[in-house]
């Protein structure tokens, strides 16, 4: 069984809109100027942010593995980025 463990910090909008992320997450996520986030909001109005991965490291991702010169369809492209959303690309 897998338990989940969650602190909770309390931070607060600047005057520019800009959220403070506390240093201790920071650090344990390697997040840095430059580290490229995502934001999303639940039905219920929870935001999540999680580090998400740099373009460059997806590049080729949504390519056919082995050799083909098929075209995927819109319902493969689509079943791909789910299944990347799924392990965390997104």
């Amino acid at each position: 069984m897998n338990t989940i463990t969650m602190i909770i910090y309390k931070t607060k909008l600047s005057s520019k809109g800009q959220l403070v992320i506390p240093k201790e997450i920071r650090d344990k996520l390697h997040i840095t100027k430059h580290t490229p986030l995502t934001i999303s909001m639940s039905s219920d109005q929870e935001i999540r942010i999680s580090t998400a991965p740099a373009l460059k490291t997806m590049r080729g991702f949504l390519k056919p593995q082995g050799k083909t010169e098929k075209t995927l369809t819109k319902q493969e492209m689509e079943d791909i980025v789910a299944q990347a959303i799924i392990e965390g690309y997104f």
